[in-house]
């Protein structure tokens, strides 16, 4: 994609998952790529890190300055920066939503607002790409604190995107559907303690419900709609969500 070389752009959580893939393709693209992350990526990742805790308002403030030391503008913001749990409904915790939402609400909510009005003052016309989860179309009763946290991220593009428009400022979600990340192995492997089953089986059995393919998701198809709607080929397109789930949302 042509029009994505030399631009720069800061992805939450690219230390890993779908967030690295992002990095990967950007770069691939001739980004300048900055990871905010607490985690450091591997030490073949092309692109560079600032230690940034997405959830902390001063964490995120002085992550932009010190960018914007070396970068003219922030053309563009991917928000992969996420935790999961598996609990049962009713053993949910006050501190296990708190934990859940800090990381994956508060601190989506924190960079597109930080960042946006870094674009603002600076008359870049950029794009924002959150990243939420299939978790939010649907009821989950053993993630319902990370659903309703993820079901937030949704709505908040639409309502930034309303609130940026007026600066030639785009905002996107993408929904992944189940996808080959560190996490979902994690979540394969609380499944499995939960249920009594083999990690194995509980793969099948997820993969089962994906119509296409009866497979995970790469995160590099993830990272194929994020890197087309940070372009300029998505240019008038602002406050939609795109799933990328393989058509498990419909079944």
């Amino acid at each position: 994609m042509k029009s994505l070389k030399a631009k720069s752009i800061i992805v939450t959580g690219g230390s890993s998952g779908v967030g690295l893939a992002v990095c990967n393709r950007l770069t691939a693209e001739s980004c300048n790529v900055e990871v905010f992350d607490l985690q450091k990526p591997p030490v073949d990742s092309p692109a560079s890190w600032s230690k940034v805790n997405v959830a902390d308002v001063d964490s995120v403030q002085e992550g932009l300055h010190a960018f914007l030391k070396t970068h003219p503008t922030i053309d563009g913001l991917v928000t992969c920066a996420a935790i999961d749990q598996i609990r049962d409904f009713l053993d949910v915790r006050i501190e296990d939503i708190r934990k859940i939402t800090e990381v994956n609400y508060y601190g989506t909510f924190i960079c597109v607002q930080q960042v946006g009005k870094t674009m603002i003052e600076t008359g870049t016309k950029g794009s924002i790409v959150t990243i939420a989860s299939m978790a939010a179309r649907g009821y989950r009763p053993l993630t319902a604190h990370y659903a309703a946290a993820k079901a937030a991220v949704v709505n908040l593009a639409t309502s930034a995107s309303l609130a940026f428009a007026p600066h030639g400022i785009r905002v996107n979600c993408v929904i992944p559907g189940m996808v080959e990340t560190p996490m979902m192995a994690q979540n394969i492997k609380e499944r499995a303690r939960m249920f009594n089953k083999t990690e194995e089986e509980v793969r099948n059995s997820l993969a089962s419900m994906v119509p296409l393919g009866r497979r995970f998701a790469k995160p590099e198809e993830i990272a194929s709609m994020v890197a087309f709607l940070l372009s300029d080929e998505a240019s008038y397109i602002t406050g939609e969500s795109f799933g990328v789930t393989g058509g498990t949302s419909f079944v």
